[in-house]
């Protein structure tokens, strides 16, 4: 608490801050607070205010990926609290923002969070057709060097649908993945 109010402090006192500025401060805090539970409510509102910064278009234009970053922290957040709806929906709007930009590689976070929505919801079909998307869109990601994105999505995508088959009771499909 004493360092995040330390940081609090220096953001506000910043002479020239910029839009870039307030983006990492945010979803800094966010981050940070997200990690502690007793802080649950200053991590909603860190992503709000980190949304709110996107409220002109002009400024979602100008920073797509940090927009579509903060619409998935969103959607992390209703889903944190099991309105699936809503993170649903905050979901596919940031990935039909993505596809609008032709950023594909992004979208298969998007994919697998939907996937995960269905899969709690029990729809396997539908979980095993969104992580089969997210597939499609890493094969697309042109990062060597993002460990992430090239092998561990990609290794927990497979791992995912292998699950819902057997929760499906098709342990031979399970196997293929």
């Amino acid at each position: 608490p004493k360092a995040i109010a330390s940081l609090d402090s220096f953001m506000a006192t910043l002479k020239s801050r910029n839009i870039h500025d307030s983006i990492l401060y945010f979803k800094f805090m966010k981050v940070l607070s997200h990690r502690d539970s007793t802080m649950n409510d200053a991590a909603l509102a860190y992503t709000d205010s980190l949304l709110r910064l996107f409220n002109p278009m002009h400024v979602r234009r100008e920073n797509p990926i940090d927009y579509s970053k903060a619409l998935l922290l969103k959607g992390d957040d209703l889903l944190k609290q099991k309105e699936y709806y809503q993170a649903y929906r905050n979901y596919y709007k940031g990935k039909s923002f993505l596809t609008s930009l032709g950023e594909i590689c992004e979208c298969a976070r998007y994919s697998s969070r939907i996937a995960n929505i269905s899969y709690k919801e029990e729809n396997y079909y539908q979980a095993i057709d969104y992580w089969k998307q997210e597939l499609k869109e890493l094969a697309q990601c042109k990062e060597p060097e993002n460990f992430q994105l090239e092998f561990i999505e990609k290794q927990g995508s497979m791992r995912n649908i292998g699950v819902a088959y057997l929760h499906l009771n098709e342990p031979e499909k399970a196997l293929d993945y």
